[in-house]
């Protein structure tokens, strides 16, 4: 039924702590972390003429927008942005690029999540 064996309990502290990583990765980017790419954006991108109030307001927008993704995933989201877009990102385009190194991670943390309940489930002796 199952593709993958049967984690030992050796293997179940490592399965503990790799879920931990995973999920602690998964809280959203700190402030300084989309400064650093909103910066990157600016500098990969032609000016845009704008009173000094309105890019505040753009960066308080994409600060509040972008909140959610992990920093790792919103620098990679980033970088395709920068290889992929003629003008400055909008949000959406960004969370766009975001959309498929989230669902892998959260892909990759069901499937740890699984083998851990395999391994609990087993060595608890409830086989059914």
């Amino acid at each position: 039924m199952f593709d993958l064996p049967l984690p030992t309990p050796a293997e179940r502290g490592a399965l503990a702590r790799a879920i931990a990583e995973i999920e602690a990765a998964g809280r959203g980017a700190p402030v300084a972390a989309i400064d650093i790419a909103i910066g990157k954006l600016a500098l990969a991108f032609p000016p845009v003429k704008q009173s000094e109030a309105a890019a505040t307001a753009r960066l308080a927008l994409y600060r509040e927008a972008l909140a959610d993704l992990p920093a790792d995933i919103l620098a990679e989201a980033v970088a395709a942005c920068i290889r992929r877009c003629r003008f400055f990102p909008t949000v959406a385009e960004i969370r766009e690029g975001a959309r498929g190194p989230l669902a892998l991670r959260e892909w990759q943390l069901g499937r740890l999540r699984m083998l851990a309940w395999r391994h609990d489930r087993e060595f608890r002796g409830e086989k059914q």
